[in-house]
């Protein structure tokens, strides 16, 4: 069991933010006290035998063990590289050269069964406590000494208050660990002697017990106009892309391929595209506009085994950046919308640092087109979709070659316009090696239908997901749902969606495998989609439909938000999370999830354990958390659109069938924050962008760690943000079979055949230690169990 805490400092007044070095945490023997100290920015942290001391500007905080064991010793671990020279004063006597640096301090056996670690994590501070199997989390119990005030608020951390700072222990995350790994709740407690206590839920008292998701770092990305992460990206080693939309002439750029503005919106929405990368400290590894004169946004990022950006959107401009090799390189036009002026589409490869357009094209015909998503298959092919009004979009080998139609959504009273028609989905597959058209289709009925997300499973089949408005929208024998269910035709609603569709395309993309709708009477919309192994589909949406189908045994089977809007523009109702069956043929599950306000999922993907996260936005300051939560409380809401509130972001972690929530947090400010876009990486971490007015966001170790600002119009963004939340499960290590490096003698260790009768030892990769390595004896005088790792 492991119960970790990070420790944060807030400045009187402000909002919290942790406090780290910016070099990392380095524990040093302090000889003359036997202390390890470790220094951050305007504190010290000491540690002793009996005792934790944080020193701050004017304070000392003291940490005591009540009930611990007498004369525990201190063991520093995971030494750093280099050595360090303290020359001060003026006798060389007293200075100290050569001191080395560790990572980890550990207390051992500080309570029976139960050790105490002090580590630097990248840039943060954290403490854990391990428990080995059988301990007992009560016999945990620590006095505070120095604060003026002790509590725990209303997000479950433990605040230390001291004037002029307060120290806070972010509430403990607590889960099992393994190939079925759970969440077990826990909390601060304080007793009636003013001690700080763990109360932790039931759990497997024989398995070990690890607490800790933390904030990782989270920070703001944007200047004094409106920003808005649109698409995020991960790779394994920790780096993250984002895509998105920004209306600021000074962002600060590095490394980029177009380090100026080009934009110049009219509607101050949406200016030039950006593109940024950040490596796994949150440090900025480039960041670049990418635009022409008109407007340009970024809505779809994808990457490639080089580390290549794939970027996908609209433009209204007729000098958007374009290479040599480009299958389009002219503008193709602009029209066919009431209220929005799209363009075309367009598709972009940006290099690894971001300096380097590689590869970048229009993709449209006469009217409007724009791209809404990417993905590349294992061979990097590239996949884009998006809704086109162009009768000449460009088509090869498609599976619907004509466009089919537009229309549907009613004309807004306030406006006297129709707000935006999408026309048809389109399909565009494009060849690795020279970016050749493989194959591009309309698909679509005689009304809107708008694709808003694409995946593709090992074959190269492609998904396409979102909403339709068409009552012949093209649906295949034995689908689920081929009748369109209606829409809310409530003339206080600004926006129409219909029902949702899913469509699955061979690999020549001229023939559907399926394609099914997914709705009730109300407006339904598919945001996500992420795809298994066994070509199952999971989406998530947003649902106002009061008879929307769930399924027996989810974790939540019936509608709890809003169904009808008398005084909103805009009408969501709840979040849902359904998973289709890989023939398109039938329901696996399908869950409601929200509050009693307008909840929306905006991304969903699996992890190789088969857990399910959502992500996405919530009005519902009743929405469900869980215990761990990293934010338990609602935010607050407004200032980011006049018609319509956004709330907090959400993140939610669904056991494989849709039938618990394992995990669940807000994240969110006092005002309006939108998540709108997720990855996950196979180390535990989940990536959140997305865009916020909310000047309090909880940002940690930030590139931009305050608000930015915006431009005062109908539709604001106010800043991007990325959150990288850490700790969450990850899968045990893959097995790959032994391999032999030598056989010994076991009694003498001397090298030979193997002979009958003889006993032997083995050495190898897969089988133990890779080199000999004999018994060994814990701190408590019985013999270790773990020996070279093994």
């Amino acid at each position: 069991m492991r119960i970790g805490l990070l420790l944060v400092l807030a400045a009187y007044g402000h909002a919290a933010s942790d406090y780290t070095g910016q070099l990392g945490y380095r524990f040093e023997l302090m000889e003359s006290t036997q202390r390890y100290v470790a220094d951050g920015p305007g504190h010290r942290v000491s540690l002793s035998s009996n005792q934790v001391s944080l020193t701050l500007r004017s304070r000392q905080i003291h940490m005591t063990f009540e009930g611990a064991r007498r004369g525990v010793t201190l063991a520093a671990e995971d030494l750093l590289p280099g050595r360090t020279h303290h020359l001060e004063g003026a006798d060389p006597a007293a200075w100290r050269t050569g001191v080395s640096a560790y990572r980890k301090v550990r207390y051992s056996e500080i309570y029976p069964g139960i050790d105490l670690v002090f580590y630097g994590n990248g840039k943060m501070l954290e403490y854990d406590y391990v428990l080995r199997p059988g301990a007992d989390p009560a016999s945990i119990r620590m006095r505070i000494s120095g604060a003026d005030k002790v509590r725990i608020d209303a997000a479950g951390d433990l605040v230390l208050g001291t004037g002029e700072q307060d120290v806070r222990w972010k509430r403990p995350v607590i889960y099992q660990p393994g190939e079925q790994s759970r969440s077990v709740e826990g909390r601060f407690a304080l007793d009636n002697r003013g001690l700080v206590r763990f109360q932790v839920g039931p759990y497997d008292r024989s398995r070990e017990l690890v607490i800790d998701p933390v904030l990782a770092y989270s920070t703001y990305l944007g200047g004094t106009g409106n920003e808005a992460i649109r698409a995020v990206a991960a790779d394994n080693a920790g780096n993250v892309f984002v895509a998105g939309i920004t209306t600021t002439p000074s962002l600060p750029v590095s490394h980029a391929v177009q380090p100026a503005y080009g934009g110049n919106t009219t509607a101050l929405i949406n200016g030039d595209a950006f593109v940024a990368k950040f490596n796994s400290t949150g440090a900025l590894v480039y960041l670049t506009y990418l635009g022409g004169s008109g407007d340009d946004f970024a809505t779809g990022i994808a990457l490639d085994s080089a580390g290549n950006a794939w970027v996908t959107g609209g433009t209204s401009s007729s000098n958007f950046p374009v290479s040599a090799a480009a299958f389009q390189r002219t503008y193709g036009g602009a029209g066919g919308n009431g209220l929005m002026r799209m363009g075309d589409a367009f598709l972009s490869k940006i290099g690894p640092n971001g300096d380097a357009l590689l590869y970048s094209t229009y993709l449209g015909g006469s009217l409007d087109d724009v791209g809404t998503a990417v993905t590349l298959d294992s061979a990097g092919n590239i996949y884009v979709t998006g809704s086109t009004r162009s009768r000449n979009f460009p088509v090869l080998q498609p599976l619907q070659a004509e466009f089919a139609g537009a229309g549907g959504e009613q004309e807004f009273p306030k406006y006297e316009v129709v707000p935006f028609d999408a026309g048809d989905a389109f399909i565009t597959k494009f060849a690795a090696a020279n970016q050749a058209m493989v194959y591009s289709t309309y698909l679509g009925g005689r009304l809107d239908d708008m694709p808003t997300t694409i995946a593709v499973d090992s074959a190269g089949s492609a998904y396409i997901a979102g909403h339709t408005l068409s009552t012949d929208f093209p649906t295949t024998t034995g689908a689920y749902q081929r009748v369109n269910r209606g829409s809310n035709l409530d003339e206080n609603i600004f926006w129409n969606f219909g029902d949702a569709f899913i469509a699955k395309l061979n690999p020549a993309g001229n023939q559907l495998v399926y394609s099914t709708l997914l709705g009730g009477t109300g407006d339904d919309f598919i945001s996500s989609i992420a795809l298994d192994s066994t070509g199952a589909a999971y989406v998530t949406g947003a649902t106002c439909s009061t008879d929307f189908p769930s399924t027996v045994g989810v974790y939540q089977k019936s509608m709890r938000g809003p169904s009808s809007a008398p005084v909103a523009d805009v009408l969501i109702g709840d979040a849902f999370l359904a998973k289709l069956n890989p023939t398109g043929t039938g329901l696996a599950f399908s869950t409601h999830l929200g509050g009693t306000g307008d909840d929306a999922g905006t991304a969903v993907r699996l992890d190789a354990l088969g857990n399910v996260y959502v992500a996405g936005f919530t009005d519902s300051n009743d929405f469900p958390t869980t215990a761990d939560g990293l934010q338990r409380a609602f935010g607050g809401r407004g200032q980011q659109n006049q018609n319509q509130n956004y709330g907090d972001g959400f993140l939610v972690m669904f056991d494989a069938a849709g039938a618990k929530l394992t995990y669940s947090t807000f994240f969110g400010g006092l005002f309006d924050d939108e998540v709108m876009a997720m990855a996950l990486d196979a180390t535990g971490n989940v990536y959140l962008g997305g865009s916020t007015v909310s000047r309090n966001l909880n940002t940690k170790s930030a590139f931009q760690p305050a608000y930015g600002g915006f431009n005062n119009v109908s539709r604001v963004h106010g800043d991007g943000f990325l959150t990288v939340i850490s700790g969450f499960p990850t899968p045990p290590p893959v097995v790959t079979g032994p391999s032999v490096a030598g056989i010994t003698n076991a009694a003498s260790f001397g090298a030979g055949v193997v002979s009958p009768g003889m006993i032997f030892t083995l050495f190898g990769k897969g089988v133990g230690p890779d080199a000999v390595a004999g018994a060994a004896l814990a701190p408590n005088g019985t013999l270790a169990t773990l020996i070279a790792e093994t």
